[in-house]
């Protein structure tokens, strides 16, 4: 397992310092003036007028809400038997902000930072495969604390240029906060329905549903045990959206996309140009 997340996270790194320079490489428009060559000083007021439109650049704020989702199939080729996101009560969002530097008719340069609900409802797991003793009365509070850098390109869709479709990659990393928890099913307090060897062995979950007590709760021995969970994971990630700038300064986006788990949400922002000093 260690070394999957030393694979990940090496080819992480990789892509990310490949993504950086390539940006480095595009964004070659110093402090947002023109210098004329020797060449270049004989251009017609023309074509100073379109260098000057390709050397714009913008610069926005944003804050971001998502609905985020890690769907129960992604799960199920692991674990034959788990609890879902956004059942029993549990929502599950992502809050944040970022700053992008934008040129025209190039890309977007955007850094950001969210926090991320990953929490999971009370339920048994079981490993698949597994037999049904040794199934795990768990109990989560995981989130995500994330920093990533997208590389977004857009398209616009009206002559105007106010619609735009964005579409990009991203790379960063998230700490992980929060425990998910474990207990071990207490086969002996689970009535009748484990009493057999040939019944603990059985690797259909099904009989989980029965091992509760009168009063609800789990039939669980009480010892806790945290899953361990690497302190810092890997963001690798795609992302599209549709973009509209109202007015001068003001732009709503509806975004959605994979980075490890499923998002989609609404992105305000606050943008301003900065010319090229002619």
């Amino acid at each position: 397992m260690n070394k999957r997340w030393l694979s990940l996270a090496a080819t992480s790194a990789a892509m990310f310092a490949s993504s950086l320079a390539a940006a480095q490489t595009a964004d070659g428009v110093g402090d947002g003036s023109i210098e004329l060559t020797d060449d270049e000083s004989g251009l017609s007021v023309d074509d100073i007028t379109r260098l000057a439109e390709y050397e714009r650049r913008f610069y926005q704020v944003s804050l971001r809400m998502r609905a985020i989702d890690l769907p129960g199939f992604f799960l199920d080729p692991f674990f034959s038997q788990h609890t879902n996101q956004w059942t029993q009560g549990v929502k599950n969002f992502s809050y944040g902000g970022e700053f992008t530097t934008s040129l025209p008719r190039r890309y977007d340069l955007v850094v950001g930072a969210e926090w991320v609900n990953m929490r999971t409802p009370d339920g048994y797991w079981l490993e698949d495969g597994d037999p049904v003793a040794d199934a795990n009365w768990t109990e989560s509070n995981l989130s995500l604390a994330t920093v990533d850098v997208m590389l977004r390109w857009f398209r616009n869709l009206n002559r105007q240029e106010t619609f735009q479709l964005t579409y990009g990659v991203n790379l960063g990393a998230s700490v992980v906060l929060g425990e998910f928890r474990k207990q071990d099913l207490d086969t002996a307090a689970c009535g009748d329905f484990l009493d057999t060897a040939e019944e603990r062995n059985s690797t259909n979950p099904a009989v989980l549903s029965n091992c509760f007590d009168a009063d609800g709760n789990p039939t669980v021995i009480n010892d806790t045990v945290n899953e361990s969970i690497p302190p810092v994971l890997p963001v690798l990630g795609v992302g599209v959206g549709f973009r509209y700038l109202i007015a001068d300064h003001v732009s709503v986006a509806l975004e959605g996309g994979f980075k490890g788990y499923l998002y989609g949400g609404l992105n305000i922002g606050y943008f301003w140009e900065v010319g090229p000093k002619l």
